[in-house]
């Protein structure tokens, strides 16, 4: 927001903000169209002959977008010059921040990747530091250069207060609420390139609509499911925040008053039925009580419960282990329901750790949306696992920070007029 007090420093300010939005306009037609001609991107930009060539000069000037040559024409006359990207030009680094671990990599500006790593163990009181060494490391072991990076995303488990760029809370990384100053020594860092940070969910929905679903023209919802519950909703081909932007906690929507207490306070959140450590605990406690069944065999040897020993029973048929399978599918078809209430959204993709169950989980989900759902739309809402990798919420993270790679650092308003 324009927070000046004088009519000509907020009338520049709007310039400015307009000049980054068709920059960002015509850069990302051009990747996506490409080759395409200034005429081209006029007419589906509706923007002036002048506004375009003003544009794509300045694009050219920085190296971001060239010439080609001349491309073919059904009139008699000149032959348009075509543009495309000059993808080698400038990249990105979008990383993930996990519990113990930062991953991550840099992109160029197709969001084809360039090197991709992780590293392990962080001081969370020096997380800043971290964050900016691993910066600082992939542009190092992929010999880029400093001048070149346009900007850096960062996939976080949490929710974010976008006023001051901190982390409100974290059932995923304890403690992570209590340093308010690493994204800040980021951004300070590399003062001049924009730095995005979003939920980790968010990215991962905005991956699977732009790349995986190659931009179809529907909203969708991301469900990922792993140590805790997070979504993203993607509405008109963006990430939709809400007013405090905390939109989709879904995994700390209440399903049951009296269920098992939450990390964030309440009880019976989804994440408590749903995350796959909750699966866990509860399969390993039904498990001890009745001293049967393949997965009270395996935590016997002393392993302590995890979830690979889960997935060993399931696949084995423990009767324990599938019970509380299908009472987290059960569950999550609640919170699914509960959302396409709400939202009239009907794809909705789930993704995570929890797609290991595989194909009986996800039916066991959809017979349940259907049982639970208006008839008017209940046979239209589609649940689908993600098609992607692991590395889903980087690509996300890296796609959004190219489609808005002229965003202005906050409080740019402040500090540029």
């Amino acid at each position: 927001m324009i927070h000046r007090h004088t009519n000509d420093r907020i009338k520049i300010a709007n310039q400015q903000l307009i000049k980054q939005n068709n920059l960002t306009l015509v850069f990302n037609l051009i990747n996506r169209l490409e080759p395409i001609s200034r005429v081209k991107l006029a007419r589906l930009t509706h923007l002036s002959p002048t506004t375009i060539s003003s544009l794509v000069e300045e694009l050219i000037e920085e190296k971001l977008v060239m010439e080609i040559g001349a491309g073919e024409t059904t009139s008699s006359g000149r032959k348009p010059i075509m543009l495309k990207i000059n993808q080698n030009s400038g990249f990105v680094i979008s990383i993930e921040l996990k519990a113990g671990k930062i991953s991550g990599g840099a992109y160029d500006l197709k969001c084809n990747e360039i090197l991709r790593k992780s590293v392990t163990g962080h001081d969370l009181s020096a997380l800043g530091d971290h964050l900016i060494r691993f910066c600082e490391i992939l542009m190092d072991e992929s010999k880029l250069k400093k001048e070149n990076l346009l900007g850096i995303s960062l996939g976080i488990p949490g929710v974010i207060n976008f006023n001051d760029y901190t982390v409100v809370s974290s059932t995923v990384i304890e403690r992570l609420h209590t340093n308010k100053t690493f994204y800040k020594e980021v951004d300070q860092f590399y003062k001049d390139v924009p730095i995005l940070m979003e939920n980790e969910s968010c990215f991962a929905a905005y991956a699977e609509h732009i790349i995986a679903r190659n931009n179809k023209d529907e909203d969708i919802i991301l469900i990922d499911i792993n140590e805790g519950v997070g979504c993203g909703i993607i509405i008109d081909d963006n990430i939709y925040k809400g007013a405090f932007g905390i939109a989709g906690e879904l995994g700390h929507m209440v399903i049951d008053m009296h269920g098992r207490q939450c990390e964030c306070g309440n009880r019976g959140c989804l994440e408590t039925s749903v995350s796959v450590p909750a699966i866990v605990q509860r399969a390993a406690e039904v498990s001890a009580r009745q001293k049967s069944g393949a997965f009270y065999d395996l935590i016997q040897t002393g392993d302590a419960p995890t979830f690979d020993l889960l997935l060993k029973a399931f696949q084995e048929d423990d009767p324990v282990v599938i019970e509380n399978v299908n009472y987290a599918a059960d569950c999550l078809a609640v919170g699914i329901n509960n959302l396409v209430n709400l939202l009239d959204i009907r794809q909705i993709i789930i993704s995570g750790d929890i797609t290991k169950i595989g194909d009986l989980f996800i039916h066991r989900v959809k017979d349940k949306i259907k049982q639970m759902a208006f008839e008017l739309y209940g046979d239209k809402i589609e649940v689908n696992y993600s098609t992607l990798g692991n590395d889903t919420v980087e690509l996300g993270g890296a796609r959004y920070m190219l489609d808005n790679i002229f965003e202005p650092k906050p409080g740019f308003a402040e500090q540029g007029i």
